[in-house]
């Protein structure tokens, strides 16, 4: 990483962390009636095995706790509904949603009883690419499934705790080749940068990837956080490696570049840090969209020009969905400012922005033309003044939201302490 963008790295964080500063007062979903269609997204917090490295709120499977949590889920729907929300699109995420694919089958029908959605995704691990798991998902119109691989290297999965949970590299890949075509999409999630990881690596991974199919890959960056800040022992072995919570950014850029150039040409960007080998396939719901409405214990929304949260004890969620509880406990209002910064943030991690959605920030757009990042392109069929991310533009860009969802980890680590998990 250069100064340049160690600099930025260091602005971003300070300036986000403000932003992430939710205030903590008990909250109503707000009305409605000025709100377009937009993407409901669920949050599922448990998972079989606990990765050391994830930031994100889960807990281990109570399988008890979980048929109560989905039945609470099913009455927010509901609620939703009569309340006169419109959703297009459903993302469910967690934690590993599959955990109980019954429950979540049926879930995912309620949602679409009540509203017709363009587009249906769903989170899983490798050990559920099987039919028992699968089955049920696409019975209820599940259009695109992401499995949380993150390395098909032994070592590294050892490493960072999953090669006991998942399973190897090989077969983790027949699973991936066993499922592919099954799905309008199927997107497999890798993770770059972690501790002793090399490009050599790297290479051998999307070689695999690659031979595979499968319609679309994802390469985040590591993305530490406190409550990942700990050591982990490899392999049985007396040594440790790094604290995923200490993370050198030394080669990340190198790592990135090299990631783009080994997918090309079978695959394309689709957005800052998603690869498609077909074109318009789904990607990551906050590009296009100006609000979205979070449901489940940990879930964040967009709305009314402002952030929300939902509790993070996920008993008390249970409990306030069936009580008539307020169901959001945390919110930052945004100032018209940092509503248009997050509106250009989140456009261009889909690579570029339409001059007519810039609106106030023209001289931010021309600051970062002079700076190299942004590029003006005249596109066609309408003709429309575009401004794309260059490839110095897009490593920056990466940097940027990798920094915007550390600053929403932080959140979840200080949320989750109150709640005592």
């Amino acid at each position: 990483m250069d100064w340049q963008s160690t600099l930025l790295m260091q602005g971003a964080r300070a300036y986000i962390g403000r932003l992430m500063h939710l205030q903590h007062q008990p909250l109503g979903y707000p009305e409605p009636h000025h709100f377009r269609p937009m993407p409901l997204y669920v949050h599922v917090p448990f998972c079989e095995s606990l990765c050391p490295f994830c930031p994100f709120h889960r807990i281990k499977l109570d399988v008890d706790l979980a048929d109560r949590y989905f039945a609470a889920l099913e009455n927010e729907v509901d609620k939703l509904a009569l309340l006169g929300y419109q959703f297009n699109e459903l993302y469910i995420g967690g934690g590993t949603p599959t955990t109980r694919p019954v429950a979540l089958a049926s879930l995912i029908q309620k949602v679409r009883r009540h509203w017709s959605l363009q587009n249906t995704a769903v989170e899983t691990n490798p050990n559920h690419l099987r039919s028992s798991v699968l089955a049920p998902l696409l019975d209820a119109g599940v259009t695109r499934l992401s499995v949380g691989v993150q390395s098909l290297n032994d070592e590294r999965l050892a490493a960072i705790g999953r090669l006991n949970a998942y399973g190897s590299g090989e077969a983790i890949m027949k699973a991936i080749e066993r499922t592919q075509g099954i799905f309008p999409t199927f997107n497999v999630d890798m993770i770059f940068n972690l501790p002793e990881q090399t490009t050599s690596e790297l290479t051998t991974d999307i070689k695999k990837l690659k031979q595979s199919g499968v319609d679309q890959i994802s390469f985040y960056p590591l993305m530490p956080s406190p409550q990942t800040a700990i050591t982990l022992p490899t392999g049985g072995k007396d040594h440790s490696h790094p604290a995923f919570g200490n993370v050198s950014y030394e080669n990340e850029q190198l790592m990135y570049d090299h990631i783009v150039a080994a997918l090309a040409p079978e695959y394309q960007l689709g957005s800052v840090w998603c690869f498609n080998r077909k074109p318009q396939l789904v990607d990551e719901y906050i590009i296009n969209n100006e609000s979205y409405l979070g449901i489940g214990s940990g879930a964040f929304s967009l709305l009314d020009c402002g952030f929300y949260a939902t509790t993070f004890d996920i008993e008390k969620y249970v409990q306030d969905s069936f009580s008539g509880a307020q169901m959001f406990v945390g919110r930052q209002q945004l100032s018209k400012t940092q509503q248009q910064r997050y509106q250009l943030l989140t456009a261009l991690f889909g690579l570029s922005v339409s001059q007519d959605v810039l609106t106030e920030q023209r001289n931010l757009i021309e600051c970062l033309v002079y700076l190299g990042v942004v590029e003006k392109q005249v596109l066609q069929h309408p003709v429309r003044l575009t401004y794309a991310l260059t490839k110095k533009g897009r490593y920056w860009w990466l940097v940027l939201m990798r920094e915007f969802f550390m600053g929403v980890n932080r959140y979840r680590r200080d949320m989750r302490s109150l709640a005592g998990l």
